[in-house]
């Protein structure tokens, strides 16, 4: 097992979801992207342009994932998996699968020429530098071993490089590297979720052992359907159980039992609704999302677990496993998210949506039942005046300008945080267990009832003995994303090593490892190093001397650095 392969875990979450989810995962992350006929990132209508357009979280993780990474949840910004070496620059021959819509393969080398390709199709991609694919209209394909994407309209990607690594004598292609020229595009690999705008670079891994696209979907088919058959058996023995429970029963006096919930009379009705979106979000099927999340969540404990027992950064066979079961559940919440975005739901880009206080509600409600801890009518009555009152906040966060984009994040994240702690107060301790199952909520990404989902995306953590080292690479990482000549660069370094230095939250906690093998950051290590960013780009803005380009570069950013102090 390589690198790529121990990343598996940021794929398998992100986080909702990844992304990433959402992290809840990299599927889920691809639910919430597709939006039939608009832009991805579309939340309600008319959206004011500068939330409306999908970006790469500029340097994100996420961006994650996820979205989550120090900045970018970008995927170029990512080692190269262990082992693997530039070793040449050749044209490589790549099966794409075109899901949706129409993708044009350009191919610039003399004698070749453009090919259209309507869906459903198969065809032949030659990755050779300079060759692009383009889609007029939204498009969904799967390119080779390289994952699939989601484009918006107008959207075109050009070949940067192709990287080769040998095995036992093989070369085998182990990453590739694409320019984002025009338009939007989200691209789902089997670790995680990379979303880029026009001017972004998206370097992207091969699948394990070289699998392609076709064959992960085919095996996440084969356990899809083991998974049914599973289920099938299981209520077969339910009701053999109950059968046999009430037979032998004594026929005694029991009180009178309040009136079945409404996800027993109609699984896929919404607990808690909202005339504005109820027409979309009415499509979702919500006994779905609860006995996915429900059996999701306990996955998602046992695999930070596992990352204490990883021998050379190398996940068990038992934790590839399972992170294949984490990613083949997010796959069933795929068809159900577009409906979120559909309904228009106000939030930070496509998480945000995902984790609206109408969504999670829902969620929670089918997820409660799933458990056999439904809701009271008592707790839905309280629940709906406390959704009502969040969306309103939700609404109006939304709304509000803001000098900085990081700025719109962290209150919309404060605000969900205390969505989540007064929710829970409403829940009895066998409910809340089911919602925060033990162990869920000490880091980021395991609980699907958290914020992390939001953040992950745009997270890019930063391995840093002290505020020195972290200052160094951070200011290289904003030097590469606006463009600062080097005599900037060192203002901003000393700008950044003064105040974190000065911030000893950042530094009193050393990573363990679910942190550096997985991941998963420990709960509010994220929201401390995003409120202190916030505060630095301010700084940087007011003590340094910027055009107004870096400046706005500066303001939109969407990177969320955060320092992982080594032992």
């Amino acid at each position: 097992m390589n690198d790529w392969e121990d990343r598996v875990v940021d794929a398998s979450l992100q986080e909702l979801h990844g992304s990433k989810p959402p992290d809840l995962s990299a599927r889920v992350l691809l639910a919430l992207q597709e939006q039939k006929g608009g832009p991805l990132p579309t939340l309600r209508e008319p959206p004011p342009a500068r939330r409306r357009t999908v970006r790469l979280v500029e340097a994100l993780l996420a961006a994650a994932a996820v979205v989550a990474a120090a900045w970018f949840l970008g995927g170029y910004m990512a080692e190269s998996p262990a082992g693997s070496q530039q070793t040449e620059v050749a044209t490589v021959e790549l099966e794409v699968r075109v899901v949706e819509g129409t993708l044009e393969c350009a191919d610039i080398r003399p004698g070749r020429a453009t090919v259209r390709h309507a869906a459903p199709a198969l065809a032949t991609f030659a990755a050779h530098p300079g060759n692009r694919l383009r889609c007029e209209a939204r498009c969904l394909a799967q390119v080779g071993p390289f994952g699939s994407f989601a484009a918006e309209p107008h959207t075109e990607l050009e070949v940067k490089s192709m990287e080769f690594s040998r095995k036992q004598g093989v070369l085998v292609a182990s990453t590739l590297t694409l320019g984002v020229i025009t338009g939007a595009v989200t691209w789902h690999a089997f670790t995680r979720t990379d979303v880029a705008v026009a001017g972004d670079v998206l370097r992207l891994e091969a699948a394990p052992g070289g699998a392609s696209g076709a064959a992960m979907l085919a095996e996440n088919e084969r356990l899809r359907q083991r998974v049914l058959e599973l289920e099938r058996q299981n209520e077969v023995l339910q009701t053999q159980a109950s059968r046999t429970g009430v037979a032998a029963a004594p026929p005694v006096e029991t009180p009178k039992e309040p009136p079945a919930e409404p996800e027993a009379k109609t699984p896929n009705a919404m607990a808690f609704t909202d005339p504005k979106f109820d027409a979309a979000l009415s499509g979702i099927d919500w006994k779905l999302v609860g006995d996915v999340t429900n059996e999701m969540g306990p996955m998602l404990v046992q695999l930070a677990a596992l990352a204490g027992e990883m021998k050379n950064g190398e996940l068990s066979k038992e934790g590839m496993a399972l992170a294949i079961k984490v990613t083949e559940l997010n796959g069933k919440l795929v068809a159900q998210v577009p409906a979120m975005l559909q309904a228009g739901l106000p939030g930070y880009e496509a998480n945000g949506a995902y984790t609206h206080p109408l969504v999670t509600a829902n969620t929670l409600s089918s997820t409660l039942a799933a458990a056999g801890q439904p809701l009271t009518d008592a707790q839905r009555a309280t629940m709906s005046g406390l959704v009502r009152t969040f969306s309103i906040e939700n609404q109006s966060i939304s709304d509000a300008s803001r000098e900085f984009d990081l700025e719109y994040l962290l209150a919309e994240t404060e605000m969900k945080d205390r969505f989540y702690r007064e929710m829970s107060t409403l829940l009895t301790p066998e409910q809340y267990r089911a919602m925060y199952p033990e162990g869920s909520q000490s880091n980021d990404g395991v609980s699907l009832f958290g914020t992390g989902i939001v953040t992950r995306p745009y997270t890019e953590v930063v391995p840093a003995a002290n505020a020195a080292d972290f200052a160094r690479i951070a200011s290289n990482k904003i030097s590469e994303s606006i463009g600062l000549d080097e005599a900037t660069a060192t203002k901003v370094r000393g700008v950044i090593e003064r105040m974190t230095g000065a911030s000893p939250e950042l530094w009193q906690d050393p990573a363990d490892s679910a942190e550096t093998r997985l991941k998963f950051l420990k709960r509010g290590r994220t929201p401390a190093a995003l409120r202190r960013q916030i505060e630095v780009m301010r700084e940087i803005e007011r003590s340094v001397s910027l055009t107004p380009e870096q400046k706005k570069q500066l303001r939109s950013m969407k990177k969320i650095l955060v320092p992982l102090p080594k032992r």
